[in-house]
């Protein structure tokens, strides 16, 4: 994809979205409308630029396309998506069902998935700034979607096509229903509690989300007698019609899914404070759980680049802290109130859960974003030299991080510590390389650790069915495929066949 191509379709999206929502803040102020046409197409081209051969595609994202595709064949519609992180509970199969539509339109293209999937990404900032220009100021818009537009992980995220992509577009929503309860909008309940089962669909971890609703009830003074029915009137068709799938897959297999899940989430935070001394509360679970936010924290804001971490930190802490000098009331708006209660709800929910994977931290793209463009905002209007110095930090954040993000090859490929492995290109060479060498009859096999999982090979199974072939697991060649570090790379009776990220060897 040209970079002609990215601003169209970028300048597109971004009308289409705009006709739809039919908020033209953008139109009443050019400058604004400028700049946030400038954000948008920038984050479409760092999104799509080269998909058809630098997207991140890996075995767990494949597993849904075939999940998918079985299920465009048999005519028949899942009810539960991939295994969360403890694999008797799934994910819901709102992922699978877009997948199933784009296939069936596009006629099983894996580009077509990966735009679709980029496009839900590129969403998400133009859904944080109608969030903030509508609870607060157009301008405080502008800064957060700037900051989720060139944020590294965020884009790492909008070139897979996986469940986690669509957690930043769909928290906005849920911001923006609670924003409209906040304000006691007609039926604002009943679309707050639904924007949260449809949230929910995508990613277990943001169940400690659900407490948002009773604290803006609360904050509302909505909880009271006289309120009950009705808040009962709203949220339980909210519930019922938001967790269908879940709820059509308990009543059929004994509630496995929501009901033991709930149980779960019973039983673990009960654990937590000593019931059971594997999931005990302790300093060393803690110390690791930090070291993973850490990192992730890092790769929010930069490519690995702890300096612009830093200076990321410093424009958060200055911005607050001239707030809290200048401000004339005791609260904070209730957009920012709520993030900084999300953050402290999902920060407990990892150190509960403890290891977080990289999964649990798309909403905090989100609150990031909220967090910057607010503090970023008091610097703006309290302080003359911080007004000077924020185009600078601009300049240096999206130069630096697209730069970065270009030296990585787009965390495909590449021996960077950021990586997802080998890009759906150098997948595609890998697969046809073992076909020519198999004459089309060939198996996958590893010795790494992480291949005793079902799904490890799913990428290139799939990708081996773009080209009308498929493994065969009883009379193929075998073909290893591993690291550059493989412990066959010693092994003189095995032959090697060499590619960027990784090794292909076999007798």
């Amino acid at each position: 994809m040209q970079w002609e191509e990215c601003y169209f379709l970028g300048y597109l999206f971004f009308l289409l979205w705009d006709m739809v929502f039919g908020r033209l803040y953008m139109l009443n102020e050019l400058k604004t409308h400028k700049y946030i046409i400038g954000i948008v197409i920038a984050a479409t081209i760092l999104r799509t630029w080269m998909l058809q051969t630098k997207a991140i595609f890996f075995g767990d994202a494949a597993r849904d396309l075939f999940v998918a595709r079985t299920s465009l064949l048999t005519r028949t519609l899942p009810l539960l998506g991939i295994p969360s992180s403890v694999p008797r509970f799934h994910q819901g199969p709102v992922t699978i069902w877009i997948e199933m539509l784009t296939l069936f339109f596009s006629r099983n293209s894996t580009l077509a998935v990966s735009c679709v999937f980029a496009f839900i990404s590129i969403a998400a900032v133009i859904s944080v700034y109608e969030l903030l220009a509508l609870s607060m100021k157009p301008r405080i818009g502008i800064f957060a979607a700037f900051f989720l537009a060139f944020s590294p992980l965020a884009i790492a995220h909008g070139r897979v096509p996986y469940h986690i992509t669509p957690i930043p577009f769909v928290v906005t929503l849920y911001f923006i229903s609670l924003f409209f309860l906040w304000k006691k909008k007609k039926n604002a309940l009943f679309f707050a509690v639904f924007a949260f089962c449809f949230m929910f669909q995508f990613e277990l971890a943001l169940t400690p989300l659900i407490l948002l609703l009773p604290y803006v009830l609360a904050r509302t003074k909505e909880l009271k007698k006289a309120h009950i029915r009705l808040i009962a009137r709203q949220s339980i068709p909210a519930f019922l019609i938001g967790l269908l799938p879940e709820l059509i897959f308990d009543v059929t297999h004994h509630f496995a899914q929501l009901g033991g899940f709930a149980v779960w989430l019973v039983y673990r935070s009960v654990a937590f404070f000593g019931y059971k001394h594997d999931h005990t509360f302790s300093f060393h679970q803690l110390f690791e759980t930090l070291a993973q936010l850490k990192i992730f924290f890092e790769r929010i804001v930069s490519v690995d680049t702890v300096w612009l971490s830093l200076l990321f930190l410093g424009v958060i802490f200055f911005g607050f802290r001239i707030f809290f000098i200048h401000r004339k009331k005791s609260v904070f708006p209730p957009i920012l109130e709520l993030t900084l209660l999300a953050t402290g709800l999902l920060f407990i929910g990892d150190i509960v859960h403890s290891s977080p994977s990289e999964a649990y931290f798309p909403p905090f793209f989100i609150l990031f974003a909220i967090l910057f463009g607010f503090a970023c905002e008091q610097i703006w209007i309290h302080s003359q030299w911080g007004k000077k110095l924020l185009p600078l930090f601009f300049i240096v954040f999206a130069v630096t991080n697209t730069v970065e993000i270009f030296h990585a090859n787009f965390f495909a490929s590449t021996a960077s510590a950021f990586s997802y492995g080998p890009s759906i290109g150098e997948q595609r060479e890998v697969v046809q390389k073992i076909a020519q060498l198999s004459h089309k009859r060939f198996q996958f096999a590893t010795l790494n650790e992480s291949g005793k999982f079902p799904t490890y090979f799913d990428n290139l199974r799939w990708l081996a069915l773009e080209k009308g072939l498929s493994e065969d697991t009883v009379h193929g060649t075998v073909f290893y495929i591993e690291n550059k570090n493989s412990l066959l790379q010693t092994n003189p009776s095995i032959t090697r066949y060499s590619f960027p990220s990784l090794d292909v060897y076999t007798k």
